[in-house]
C-alpha cells in the first residue's frame, strides 16, 4: 500500500454530525464531566470527615499503587476459588480499560494532534492496528458482560441475590451491555454505509455486521448522505440514531459513576492501595478504652471504614467463605458492610448524624431480618 493510500485509511470521527449537534454533544459532555467531578469530590470529602486510622495507610504510596495495580489488573483475587468469575471480571476489566484508552487516543488526536499541531496520526497502519485491537477487546468486553448476565439471571448464583440486590445492579450490568453492543452496531452501520471497504476487515466484528446488513438489503444513501435525512429507513438514519443513543447512554453512565455501584471502579482500587498489608498476620490492637463502644455514630468510623463501604460490590465472596454464614448463623459479613452503607447514605440526606442505637432496626447490621424479628432486635 502506498503512502497516499495509507493516509486515506482512516475515518471521520463525527461522521454525520452537524455543527449544531457537535456543539450540543460537547455541552452535554461538559455537564457530564461536571456532575461526575462533583460526585467524586463529594465522596472523597466525606472520607475526610471520618476519623483517622490507627494504621499507616498511605506510607510508601508509590509502592502501594504499583502493588495495587498488579492485584487489580491481574484479577488474582477474583480467580481465587472462582475461575469463571475471574475470567468474567478479567474480560470486563480489560475490555473496559481498552475502550477507555481508545477513546482517550481519539481525544488526543482531535484536540492535540489536529488542533494544536495540525497533524494526524490516526490513519494508515496505526488506524488499522487501533481498529483491530478495539474490536478484539470490545468483543472480549461483551463476552464478559454476557458471562455476568448468564451467572446473574440464568444460573441465578445465590451470592448475587440478597436483600441488598436492587435495580441499580440491573441498571449497571445492562448499561455496560448496551454500551458494548451499541459501539459495534454503530461501527457496523458506518462500515456498511462506506461500501464495506476492504481495509475495514480489521474491524472484524463490525465488518461481519456490515456484511449482515448487506445480506438483509438494508437501504443506504452512501457516505455522502451521512446524518439525519428524510428518506425513511436507511443506514444513515439508523447510524445517526445509534450515534446519539450510544452517546447519551455513555454520558449517563459517566455521570452516574460516583453516585451508585459503578463507583466501585474507583473506590475498589483506592481500597486496595490503602489496605492493611499485614492483615491476617497480626491481631488488631487492643483499644485503649476497653469501655468504648467503638462506633456510636457514623462519624465515629474511620475514613478507611467509609471507603470499605463504598468499595463493596455486593459480590458475596466474603459471605461465601465466612464460617458463621456457613454454619447457618444469622451473621452475614457482606450485609454488615451494606447495612452500614445504606444507613450512612440515608443519613447523608440530613444535616446531622444521630447516635447509633443498638435496637435501631437499621443498625442490626448483617443480621438476618427473620432472626431479628424472632429475637426482638
Amino acid at each position: 500500500m502506498n503512502l497516499i493510500a495509507q493516509t486515506d485509511v482512516a475515518r471521520e470521527t463525527y461522521w454525520g454530525i452537524t455543527s449544531v449537534e457537535y456543539a450540543v454533544f460537547y455541552f452535554l459532555a461538559f455537564v457530564t464531566v461536571a456532575v461526575f467531578t462533583y460526585g467524586v469530590y463529594r465522596r472523597f470529602a466525606r472520607y475526610t470527615q471520618g476519623d483517622g486510622d490507627s494504621l499507616p495507610r498511605l506510607n510508601e504510596l508509590q509502592r502501594r499503587v504499583v502493588s495495587a495495580a498488579k492485584i487489580v489488573l491481574s484479577n488474582e483475587k477474583q480467580f481465587n476459588r472462582d475461575l469463571y468469575g475471574g475470567l468474567m471480571h478479567s474480560f470486563i476489566l480489560w475490555g473496559f480499560l481498552t475502550l477507555f484508552i481508545a477513546t482517550s487516543i481519539l481525544m488526543v488526536e482531535e484536540y492535540g494532534a489536529q488542533k494544536l499541531l495540525h497533524v494526524s496520526f490516526w490513519n494508515g497502519d496505526f488506524y488499522l492496528a487501533y481498529q483491530f485491537i478495539v474490536d478484539a477487546m470490545g468483543l472480549l468486553f461483551v463476552v464478559g458482560i454476557g458471562m455476568a448476565l448468564y451467572r446473574r439471571y440464568w444460573v441465578r448464583n445465590h451470592r448475587l441475590w440478597d436483600r441488598h440486590t436492587s435495580a441499580e445492579d440491573d441498571l449497571f450490568i445492562w448499561t455496560l451491555f448496551a454500551l458494548g453492543i451499541g459501539g459495534f452496531l454503530l461501527e457496523g452501520l458506518r462500515v456498511y454505509s462506506a461500501g464495506i471497504p476492504d481495509h475495514e476487515v480489521v474491524s472484524f466484528v463490525a465488518y461481519g455486521m456490515a456484511l449482515g446488513f448487506d445480506a438483509l438489503g438494508l437501504a443506504t444513501l452512501g457516505p455522502e448522505q451521512a446524518g439525519l435525512n428524510g428518506a425513511g429507513l436507511n443506514v444513515e438514519n439508523l447510524h445517526w440514531l445509534a450515534w446519539w443513543t450510544h452517546s447519551l447512554i455513555a454520558f449517563f453512565f459517566i455521570a452516574w459513576i460516583p453516585y451508585a455501584k459503578p463507583f466501585h471502579m474507583l473506590s475498589s482500587f483506592a481500597n486496595v492501595v490503602t489496605r492493611d498489608e499485614k492483615a491476617g498476620k497480626r491481631l488488631p490492637n487492643v483499644p485503649s478504652d476497653l469501655d468504648a463502644t467503638n462506633a456510636e455514630s457514623i462519624d465515629d468510623f474511620t475514613w478507611k471504614e467509609l471507603l470499605d463501604q463504598d468499595a463493596c460490590t455486593k459480590c458475596g465472596r466474603c459471605s461465601s467463605v465466612c464460617p458463621a454464614k456457613a454454619s447457618d448463623r444469622p451473621l452475614d459479613p457482606r450485609n454488615v458492610i451494606l447495612d452500614l452503607k445504606s444507613y450512612r447514605e440515608d443519613l447523608e440526606w440530613c444535616c446531622e448524624y444521630p447516635k447509633i442505637r443498638a435496637r435501631d432496626s437499621r443498625l442490626s447490621v448483617g443480621i438476618d431480618p427473620e432472626y431479628r424479628a424472632d429475637q426482638g432486635i
